[in-house]
């Protein structure tokens, strides 16, 4: 389970899994993109833009609806692929399962991560609205 998906327990962990996830689909969208230049022509070139703006917002905001949405569009990738790949066409995709399947992996580490910092989030909001209020209770008194 490790090789797929890094640990997430600590702030640490989840940074890096979720810079490792943005890095991931960088590299996806970025082999789209040449791909689809040198094989589509330029309209090819707006899904891999759409995935690249997707992961520089997930990058700045750790948003976890863009988690999701990346998810949801991995797993596009794979039902195109497998459509693909039995059927023999090539519309609308390729027909590399191995590297559709590092795309739902990439994925799932961007969700783990996005949810554990959201958790953090809830966490640490928690703590200061409680500290306040002892501060609070404390200043009254």
């Amino acid at each position: 389970k490790k090789a797929y998906w890094p640990d997430i327990s600590n702030l640490l962990e989840a940074t890096t899994a979720l810079d490792s996830a943005v890095k991931g689909f960088y590299v996806v969208a970025g082999l789209q993109a040449c791909l689809g230049f040198f094989l589509g022509g330029a309209t090819s070139l707006i899904e891999p833009a759409i995935i690249a703006a997707m992961a520089f917002w997930l990058k700045k905001s750790e948003a976890r609806w863009i988690a999701v949405l990346l998810g949801i569009w991995s797993l596009l990738i794979v039902y195109t692929t497998f459509e693909n790949k039995l059927s023999g066409s090539k519309s609308g995709g390729g027909a590399n399962i191995f590297l559709a399947l590092i795309v739902v992996s990439v994925a799932i580490t961007a969700i783990r991560a996005t949810w554990f910092l959201g958790k953090i989030r809830k966490t640490r909001s928690l703590k200061v609205n409680q500290i306040s209020q002892s501060l609070r209770i404390v200043l009254i008194e």
